[in-house]
């Protein structure tokens, strides 16, 4: 009335078969990662290839002025800023935008921000304004 101790279903794994890492391998001894697969370990991690996004290249952990103070906005739970072109004097060239911060309750407490300096595109411009 107890465990029977046989041979065949003892708990040890084979060293050698068709399931082990020499098998595997083809005849090559493979040292195993160490650490907690799930969290990461043993795992290299590979950063991503850098992204060209409105004609600045961008590397994986970097963000563009418009989409932080997006996020600003939202984390201080304001609406979403907008962006407006505003027209040049005669003599200047290009674009400029300025962005509005509306303020939730009182329309008239909006803050809006203007650069004074012009640019080529829509997209730089705007870039530009979220900067200020």
């Amino acid at each position: 009335m107890g465990k029977k101790n046989n041979a065949s279903s003892s708990s040890s794994k084979p060293t050698s078969g068709p399931n082990s890492i020499e098998a595997q391998t083809g005849g090559e001894t493979k040292k195993k990662a160490r650490g907690h697969r799930q969290r990461g370990a043993g795992a290299v991690m590979v950063d991503k290839a850098p992204v060209v996004k409105d004609g600045v290249m961008l590397q994986s952990w970097q963000r563009l002025p418009s989409i932080l103070l997006q996020e600003h906005c939202q984390r201080e739970k304001r609406p979403r800023p907008s962006y407006g072109q505003v027209s040049l004097l005669a003599g200047d060239k290009g674009i400029k935008m300025q962005v509005i911060l509306p303020d939730p309750k009182h329309r008239d407490k909006s803050l809006r921000f203007l650069p004074t300096v012009s640019s080529a595109d829509a997209s730089q411009a705007k870039e530009n304004a979220a900067l200020l």
